[in-house]
């Protein structure tokens, strides 16, 4: 088996038992950063800011954070389970809001048929620390989807609710970023298991992915509950109604 640089990196982590969150192997900057931006109060975190001082730091800190964690354990759904809580912060609980319907393609549908490009902000928890499943609201689980970033509580990454028109046109080609506000600890971003262990209850409480695909939509039961199963047989959607 060829040993890829994330899987050397992995032996050395297991070998020393020390790093466990990007203030860990990155001391330095992790002291910088408690003093640098920090929150800027007159603008709001969960917008596309236009501050290109603000957004370039966040893109730092998500490319210092994939240069150092352990993308074999985040990207095992056997090591880490990954789910995403509908319109937890927008309040958009509804399919439709996140598949409207006089603008899908059926058959053609990103995040359904083929990987979606705009990243997606969910939780994640160490399988065998799972007791049972989420129970929250309705959420969508992955069959396919790719790690960009983790961190031990709510990053105030950009939220897709609150992108602009202007702000789809102009990230088209990339698709919506999801990216760290400044001002976030290094000590709060795990970058492996130990690092996932450290957080509460050993949930994390920002898991952003790329590149997914949803393997199944559990709809809670209620007055909607027939409405949104009737669109997810549309769309071609796996689902299951749970109470």
């Amino acid at each position: 088996m060829r040993l890829t640089e994330s899987r050397l990196r992995r032996i050395i982590r297991e070998e020393l038992l020390q790093d466990a969150t990007l203030a860990d192997v990155e001391p330095d900057l992790a002291r910088q950063q408690s003093h640098s931006l920090g929150t800027v109060e007159d603008e709001d975190p969960h917008t596309y800011i236009k501050n290109r001082d603000i957004t370039a730091h966040r893109r730092n800190i998500k490319r210092l954070w994939n240069k150092h964690a352990d993308l074999s354990f985040f990207n095992d759904p056997k090591e880490l389970f990954v789910w995403h809580y509908l319109g937890y912060f927008s309040y958009n609980k509804s399919l439709s809001d996140y598949f409207p319907p006089d603008k899908v393609k059926i058959g053609a549908v990103p995040g359904i048929d083929l990987p979606a490009r705009d990243e997606l902000s969910c939780y994640g928890k160490i399988v065998s620390d799972m007791t049972h499943p989420p129970d929250e609201g309705p959420c969508f689980t992955f069959k396919e989807y790719r790690v960009t970033f983790a961190s031990k509580g709510d990053a105030e990454t950009e939220r897709l609710s609150r992108a602009t028109p202007e702000d789809i046109e102009r990230l088209r080609s990339s698709g919506l970023r999801k990216r760290p506000y400044p001002g976030m600890p290094f000590a709060a971003m795990p970058i492996d298991r130990p690092g996932a262990q450290q957080a509460r209850t050993r949930m994390l409480e920002e898991v952003v992915i790329d590149n997914w695909v949803i393997d199944t939509y559990y709809i809670r039961t209620g007055p909607n509950s027939n409405q949104e199963a009737e669109y997810a047989e549309k769309l071609g959607l796996k689902y299951e109604i749970i109470k």
